[in-house]
C-alpha cells in the first residue's frame, strides 16, 4: 500500500519493491550544495542559454517523404532539440498535501506529498520532492509499511537526476537509489533488500535512456505542468523499463473529500512497458480543475483488491520565481511508447 501513495503510476503492478542500504557504491555518490534563490537563478539561466545554443548548432533531422517525392516532404526536429516551455509552475515551494489511504473500507495509513527545497546537484540546480507514506495501527497487524520516496529534478528541465527510496514493510527493508545521466542517456541503478528471512538481494546495473523520461515519483508532478491535460502520453523509466504513460480523459466531476468539496477533471491511466499494449494497471485519478492540476484523489486496483488515498489537507506553499523548465520529456507517445514521425 506504501508503495501506491508514493507511485501511483505503477504500485497497481508490485506492492513490494526492492530496497537499497544506506551506503551505495561510491560511484554513485553526489555532492549537494546549498545556494541563495538568486544564485540558483544565474545557474539557471546560464543553463538555458547554453541550451539555446546547442540546439541552434544542432542538425536537424530531415525524412523525406513516401518515395522520396518532393511533394510530400516531411521534416522533423532531433530528439535532442525538442522542447517545449509549460505556462507557469504549478506549485509552491513548500507546497505539502496529506491523503488518507483505504483498502477497501479499512483506513490504511497516512501518505504526504511535499515539495521540499532547492539546491545544486553536481552542478546541476535542482528541486527535491518526497512523499512519506505509514500504515494505520489497524493495517500494521495484517501489512506494515513505512516507506520514504526522493527525487531530485532539474529546475532547468525537470529531468530527473536523482531518487532515493527507503523502504521498510512486513520485516523487508532496504533502499533503493537510481542515478541519472541525460547527457550520456544512461541510467545507474543499485538496491539492497533484506527479507524476513534474513535472505539478502543485491542489484547493480546500468541501463540506456530514451526519449528523456521521468522517473515514477517525479512524474506526478510533471503532468501538472502540461497546459492540456487532455489525453497525454509520456515516457517514464523504473526499475530498468521504459514505460509509456497514458493519460485518458474521462470527465469532470465535483467530489467531496476530507479536505473539502472540489471540481475535478478526471482520467483513466494505462501504465505499459514500451513496446506492449497491454496496460500494467488499473488506475483512476482525479486532478483540481485549475491551474494548479493538483492531485485529489487516486484509486487503483492492487492484487489484494482496491487502495484509495483522498487529500485530507492541503498547504500551497511559496510561490517559485524562476525561469520555468525547457522540457524535454516528449507528451504525445504512441501505445507503443514511440515518439511521434
Amino acid at each position: 500500500m506504501g508503495c501506491l501513495a508514493l507511485s501511483l503510476q505503477y504500485c497497481a503492478r508490485d506492492l513490494v519493491r526492492d530496497g537499497q542500504i544506506a551506503a551505495g557504491p561510491k560511484e554513485l555518490n553526489q555532492n549537494f550544495e546549498t545556494l541563495s534563490e538568486e544564485n540558483i537563478e544565474k545557474i539557471v539561466v546560464k543553463k538555458h542559454k547554453a541550451e539555446e545554443v546547442r540546439a541552434k548548432s544542432k542538425p536537424k533531422v530531415v525524412t523525406k517523404g513516401k518515395n522520396n517525392k518532393s511533394k510530400e516532404p516531411a521534416q522533423r526536429v532531433a530528439e535532442d532539440s525538442a522542447i517545449w516551455i509549460p505556462k507557469r509552475w504549478p506549485y509552491g515551494l513548500g507546497e505539502k498535501a496529506s491523503y488518507v489511504l483505504r483498502w477497501g473500507l479499512i483506513e490504511g495509513g497516512i501518505a504526504t506529498i511535499e515539495v521540499k527545497d532547492m539546491k545544486v546537484l553536481d552542478g546541476e540546480p535542482v528541486i527535491h520532492y518526497q512523499a512519506d507514506a505509514k500504515s494505520s495501527k489497524v493495517l500494521d497487524f495484517i501489512y506494515k509499511v513505512h516507506d520514504t520516496v526522493d527525487t531530485w529534478v532539474g529546475l532547468a528541465d525537470h529531468l530527473p537526476r536523482r531518487q532515493e527510496l527507503r523502504q521498510n514493510e512486513s520485516g523487508r527493508w532496504g533502499k533503493r537509489v537510481v542515478v541519472f545521466n541525460h547527457e550520456k542517456k544512461a541510467v545507474s541503478y543499485y538496491s539492497h533488500t533484506t527479507k524476513k528471512d534474513g535472505q539478502v538481494v543485491e542489484i547493480r546495473r546500468d541501463d540506456p535512456l530514451e526519449n528523456y523520461p521521468q522517473d515514477i515519483f517525479g512524474a506526478i508532478f510533471f503532468y501538472r505542468f502540461a497546459d492540456s491535460l487532455q489525453n497525454l502520453n509520456f515516457p517514464v523509466h523504473d526499475r530498468w523499463k521504459h514505460w509509456s504513460n497514458e493519460m485518458i480523459f474521462e470527465g469532470k466531476e465535483r467530489i467531496q473529500l476530507p479536505a473539502g468539496e472540489f471540481d475535478t477533471v478526471r482520467y483513466k491511466m494505462n501504465p505499459r512497458i514500451t513496446g506492449q499494449f497491454k496496460p500494467q494497471a488499473d488506475v483512476k485519478i482525479w486532478f483540481r480543475d485549475d491551474d494548479s492540476k493538483f492531485m485529489l484523489k487516486f484509486k487503483a486496483k492492487i492484487r489484494i483488491g482496491w487502495v484509495t488515498g483522498e487529500m485530507k489537507s492541503y498547504s500551497p506553499g511559496k510561490k517559485i520565481d524562476l525561469p520555468l523548465p525547457k522540457m524535454k520529456t516528449p507528451t504525445n507517445l504512441s501505445r507503443l511508447g514511440k515518439l511521434p514521425k
